[in-house]
Order: C-alpha cells, then sequence, then structure tokens
C-alpha cells in the first residue's frame, strides 16, 4: 500500500490530525510521524486534502487534515486499478538459497530468528490487530468496514501461521539432511582416459604403458635397428 493511498483512505472516514493517521496504521506497518507529515503536505499541494489551524489551550496548536474532492476521486481510482503482484522480498529465501556455502547450523539460526519475530507478528494480528478491527478503527465504521478489515487481518494470520509451519518443516529437513560426504559446492572431477587406465592398471597389477614411467612399444623397425646396432 502507499502512503499517500493509505492516509487518503482514512481520512475519507473523517478528519485527523498527523499523529492521529499514524495510529491508524497496524503497528508493525507504522511509518513515523515525520514521514506521515512530509506526505501530507506534498498531498496539500496536490490538491488532495486540506487542514485547518485548531488551536489549544495550555497546548500547540493542531492540524487536522480533510480529504477534498479530488483526494476522493484519486482513492476511488486507485481502488479501481488492478493489483500488480509484487514479489516477496524475503531476505531469508536468499540466504536459505545460497545456505550450501556455509554451515547448515548458521542457516537454521536464521530461520530460528525469523521464527521468532514471526510469532511476535502472528501474536500482535491475534490480539491487537484483531480488537482494534471489532472495536472499529473509526466512530464512522460501518458492519460492511469491519468485513473488510477483518479480511484483512484474517490474510497476515495466516500468512505467519504458514510461515512458522512451513520454517518447522524446513529445520527439520536441514537437520536431517547428511550430504554423502560431498563438501558444499563441490563437484567430483571425472578423471581423464589417461588416469582412468592407470588407476586401473594399478588395481590389477599390470603396468600401463601410457602412464610416464613406462614408454609405449616400439614398432619392428624400431627393434631391428636396435639388435643391428
Amino acid at each position: 500500500m502507499s502512503l499517500k493511498h493509505g492516509l487518503l483512505g482514512f481520512l475519507s472516514y473523517e478528519p485527523r490530525t498527523g499523529y492521529e493517521l499514524g495510529k491508524m496504521f497496524f503497528e508493525p506497518i507504522q511509518p513515523s510521524l515525520s514521514l506521515i507529515y512530509r506526505k501530507l503536505s506534498k498531498m496539500a499541494d496536490e490538491g488532495l486534502v486540506t487542514f485547518e489551524r485548531v488551536d489549544q489551550e495550555k497546548l500547540p496548536y493542531r492540524n487536522v487534515f480533510q480529504i477534498t474532492r479530488a483526494g476522493r476521486n484519486e482513492l476511488k481510482r486507485w481502488l479501481r486499478e488492478p493489483v500488480v503482484l509484487v514479489p516477496d522480498r524475503n531476505p531469508l529465501l536468499t540466504q536459505l538459497w545460497f545456505g550450501s556455502r556455509t554451515d547448515k547450523e548458521d542457516i537454521i539460526a536464521d530461520i530460528e530468528a525469523y521464527v521468532d519475530q514471526a510469532r511476535e507478528q502472528l501474536e500482535y494480528y491475534r490480539t491487537e490487530a484483531s480488537v482494534a478491527v471489532e472495536r472499529g478503527l473509526s466512530e464512522s465504521a460501518t458492519s460492511l468496514d469491519r468485513l473488510y478489515w477483518s479480511l484483512v487481518v484474517d490474510s497476515i494470520i495466516q500468512h505467519y501461521e504458514f510461515t512458522l509451519e512451513w520454517a518447522n518443516a524446513a529445520t527439520k529437513r536441514i537437520s536431517s539432511f547428511e550430504s554423502a560426504g560431498v563438501d558444499a559446492g563441490a563437484t567430483k572431477r571425472k578423471p581423464t582416459s589417461q588416469h582412468s587406465r592407470y588407476a586401473k592398471g594399478r588395481a590389477t597389477g599390470k603396468k600401463d604403458l601410457l602412464t610416464p614411467n613406462h614408454q609405449a612399444p616400439q614398432t619392428r623397425v624400431a627393434r631391428k635397428a636396435k639388435r643391428g646396432r
């Protein structure tokens, strides 16, 4: 999700300050306040939002942002746009791809560290995120809003559940794998025909005439010439 369209979506429910908008995002993907305010300022320049300065007694003033008609049109245009699947850029999978270049204990440690993070995320979405959806993220939320929100949270929960199941199976397979004596990334060199014949000769006790220590048999002419000397 682009930050711009996320902010437009939240403002379509009701006007909010930048701080309040930040709280609308789930904690694991919550952008920084400085990033939110920079984006809101740019969106105001584009005519997608307006803001009103609200003074507070004994407190700094607040800028309350509101979506414009152009902003609603942009949000609707984005919602009608076909979704482009973005490849999963999971760094663990990249490490796993080249896992044979290190000890398997290193890769298992990487998976276990990833699992710890996945468990934390899963716990968050099962508890805080689910409660927030049921309670309603906005005072103007409808039952249809809650339906869509719950579908998103359910998808995230199932993703992390599958991740943990996969990680458990991957760890077991790596732990039980035996390399059969072949070093990581190494390939056995196939002997040349000369080396092969030499090795065969040693095994059978016969001398291979093509080895460096033995000359090739002489021709008949060469033998006669030698006897003549």
